[in-house]
Parts: structure tokens; sequence; C-alpha cells
């Protein structure tokens, strides 16, 4: 009701913009994540973001994201993110004392305001912290097996092993993909050309990235059409 009666321009120089400049500046002057003002600011943002959604996208998306959680430490927002899904996976007794003590806030609940930089940063840092986990109980397990003299499975691995094709390069990787389990592709990945010699050090995985790219993004693919006379897909 208010979008309608505002409109667009009005409703985001009346309500969005004044509401991202109290949470920009909240978000600059504390270094941790202020536990009261920002929370309260990010819940007014998220209702106005429903609003608008309920209306048809009266404000586009991008007016809603507020580019200071860039300057958050991701570490902050990682821990936002594993304590909103231990809350939501400790099933009943979990919700009975969150009611108890009052529902707990998780920026991650609100993905309507966080920006796509900061997204991309905590899963990179997410991935790396898994990745380290898995190397190190993957090491454990080859000193385990090492001392009782027990021969190593392929998946005590710290690193994950891809051969593909050259000439298959696509077809290959989504086939290894497919037919690899969850928990080994948190390892590192390493990549070696069938009937090539090499240790990849990175240079072959850059490689395999830059053919695997080309051939994704190529027309002949079918995945992605030319426009702009040929400059973008």
């Amino acid at each position: 009701m208010i979008f309608e009666c505002l409109g667009p321009k009005m409703s985001g120089e009346r309500l969005v913009r004044p509401t991202q400049t109290h949470l920009s500046s909240s978000l600059r002057t504390h270094a941790t994540l202020d536990p009261t003002t920002v929370p309260a600011l990010c819940s007014v943002l998220a209702l106005l973001h429903r609003m608008s959604t309920a209306l048809g996208g009266v404000l586009s998306n991008e007016a809603f994201y507020n580019e200071e959680f860039n300057a958050v430490d991701p570490l902050s927002m990682l821990k936002d993110l594993y304590a909103a899904e231990t809350e939501r996976s400790g099933g009943r007794e979990a919700s009975r004392r969150a009611n108890s003590r009052g529902q707990r806030f998780f920026f991650w609940d609100l993905p309507c305001i966080i920006p796509a930089r900061t997204k991309q940063k905590v899963m990179v840092l997410e991935a790396r912290h898994l990745q380290a986990q898995t190397a190190q109980r993957a090491m454990l397990s080859r000193m385990m097996n090492s001392l009782m003299r027990v021969e190593p499975e392929p998946d005590s691995l710290p690193y994950l092993v891809m051969e593909v094709r050259r000439e298959f390069v696509t077809k290959d990787a989504l086939a290894f993909l497919a037919s690899t389990e969850d928990a080994q592709l948190c390892k590192e990945l390493k990549v070696r050309f069938v009937g090539e010699d090499g240790v990849d050090q990175g240079g072959v995985r850059k490689e395999f990235f830059q053919l695997a790219t080309r051939t994704l993004f190529g027309p002949e693919y079918g995945m992605f059409v030319l426009a702009d006379e040929g400059r973008k897909v």
C-alpha cells in the first residue's frame, strides 16, 4: 500500500534510502556486527523488499543490497551462517529453546540485503575451510594406514585427481563430477590430461579451466548465444 501510494521513486527516496544510510553508518561504526541496531535496520529493509516484491518489483533488488557488508569480516558472516544452519537443523528442541529466549536473528535469513560480492567472499572462505578440514582428515587416515601397514585407499589422498581428455574436456569433467562423492569434492583439485606427463602445480588446472570455459561459452555448445554484435553472450 505504501509503495502504491508513493510510487517507485518516492519509495526509494523516502523509505529505502534513509534506512540504507543508517545501516551503512552502523556497519562502518562497529568493528563487528552490532547485535541491536543492525538487525533492526536489516529487518526493516527485508520487510520493504517483501512489500516491493509482492507488488511485482516496485524497486529493483539492487536497491536493497548494502555494499557496506563487503567491509565486514567474512569470518563473522561465516559464523553467522553456521549458527543459522545449526539452529535450523536442531529440530523441535532447538525451536523450543529459541522461542524460550526470543527468536535469534541471522543475517543469512535475509539474503535480499547481502550483496553478491559478500556472498562470494563467504563462499570462498567456507570452501577453504572445508578443503583444509578434508585434507587434514585424509592425511590422518593415510598416517593411520601407514602405521597399521594397510594399503591406503585412493580416497585417502589429500587432494582430488581428475583425469580428462583434451578433446573431451567438458564431457569427461561432468562425468567425473557426477561419479564423485560430495565429501571428495571438498578436496583441492588436481588435473591430469590423459596421455600427458606432468604434475599439476596449478598450471595444468588453470589450463583445464581455460579450455572448459572456452567450450562452455562457445556458441556451438548451445548454452549461450552471441549478442550485441558478437561481443557479449
